[in-house]
């Protein structure tokens, strides 16, 4: 093996993460349970030209830092219950349900879980 393949091969050694860039977002499929603890509040941001409300998470199977699209249903949940953003360092179970016709648009029901890991 020579020198070039050996150094490429070898891992830096990184004591403390300071920043992460390009966070990649979490896909809540139906009937899968996700397990997140919320690290930030609910913000508002611009997805395809619309608003959208984003949250920052930690993925609590995997240890990654993500991004969580919050729909209107999910976001109404946690406000009722968790007013002021106090959801913010609490972690859920959260599993997307079947889609159902509204008066106007079809949504998605979710059950939201808090649980202590």
């Amino acid at each position: 093996m020579s020198k070039v393949e050996k150094m490429s091969k070898e891992k830096p050694k990184f004591k403390v993460v300071k920043k992460v860039t390009g966070v990649p977002f979490l896909k809540i499929e139906t009937h899968k349970p996700v397990y997140v603890r919320f690290t930030s509040p609910i913000t508002v941001g611009q997805m395809k030209k619309k608003e959208a409300f984003f949250s920052t998470v930690d993925n609590m199977e995997t240890g990654e830092v993500m991004k969580l699209l919050v729909n209107k249903v999910l976001s109404r949940q946690l406000n009722e219950n968790y007013p002021n953003d106090s959801f913010v360092g609490k972690t859920f179970e959260i599993i997307k349900g079947e889609k159902k016709q509204g008066n106007e648009n079809a949504y998605y029901e979710f059950e939201l879980t808090e649980i202590e890991m």
